[in-house]
């Protein structure tokens, strides 16, 4: 059998502190079939010398520098597009990428060909690098589709999704910037029903960063409260009186805490609609 190849497409801005880490995590992946598409949106810091330091030593960077900033969600759509091979890996420039996630991602997707979609449980890391917390979701399909609108049932950041997949959904949209992912994942499930598998292992470090609360940090739990209303309305979701009041204290909490608070209270939240949901 021929061996699949992966495009792993990274899109970033201003990573220098964070790089080295990050594209050693690509490139010494025990899984090599890859190439490694790189995207500098308009960086003002030094992220262009030490991309051509790596670029240099391995040819399967593909190493695209922008002139002007387009934001994460046109560079996407652009290299999704132009992307290779079957299967596609995200990857963020800040991040950290356990050394055998392709090579567990791929021997998944090759023995369950019905899966569309598969990640993993993930390790939340400070700006700092120090490990904060584990971040689980669950695995049953029943349980990812029926939660989806009470919390993020799906880890965007980690997933390897098959380029039919992407050609099915299609593009990332940009009136949902900042919440592409999850306005991506509904589609991809509750429109196009493509399965999507959580598996209990960790492949991945997500960075969450100390100055990701505020301004910021509000406009993304408001974009992801009137996405989900705006899901349930297209879809003609009935999802009940109970979770449209838990989707909004959601909403409230997440507009009023710190990032370190949100991730307290949203593991107390699980606990609470575990038991409520009995």
């Amino acid at each position: 059998m021929t061996t699949p190849f992966i495009s792993v497409i990274m899109p970033f801005y201003n990573c220098e502190k964070y790089l080295d880490e990050s594209i050693s995590s690509i490139l010494d992946q025990t899984y090599w079939n890859f190439e490694f598409i790189i995207i500098n949106d308009a960086s003002t810091d030094g992220s262009n010398e030490i991309i051509k330091k790596y670029q240099k030593k391995d040819k399967r960077i593909i190493y695209i520098k922008n002139e002007k900033n387009k934001w994460i969600v046109k560079n996407l759509n652009h290299w999704i597009k132009i992307a290779r091979w079957e299967y596609i890996a995200r990857m963020d420039g800040d991040d950290i990428s356990m050394l055998d996630r392709f090579e567990k991602q791929i021997s998944y997707l090759i023995k369950n060909k019905n899966t569309d979609i598969v990640s993993w449980d993930c390790i939340i890391i400070d700006s700092d690098s120090k490990k904060t917390w584990i971040m689980r979701k669950p695995k049953e399909q029943n349980k990812i589709k029926q939660d989806l609108f009470l919390y993020l049932t799906l880890i965007h950041w980690c997933a390897m999704i098959k380029a039919n997949a992407y050609n099915k959904v299609w593009v990332y949209r940009d009136k949902y910037l900042y919440t592409e992912d999850n306005d991506w994942t509904y589609r991809a499930l509750l429109w196009y029903n493509l399965i999507w598998a959580n598996l209990n292992d960790i492949i991945y470090s997500y960075r969450k960063h100390d100055d990701s609360s505020n301004t910021h940090s509000k406009t993304i739990a408001k974009r992801n409260y009137q996405l989900r209303k705006e899901m349930i309305k297209e879809y003609n979701l009935k999802i009940g009186l109970k979770n449209h009041i838990w989707m909004y204290i959601h909403y409230i909490l997440w507009i009023s805490l710190n990032w370190k608070q949100k991730e307290k209270v949203n593991r107390l939240l699980k606990k609470i609609l575990k038991r409520w949901s009995k």
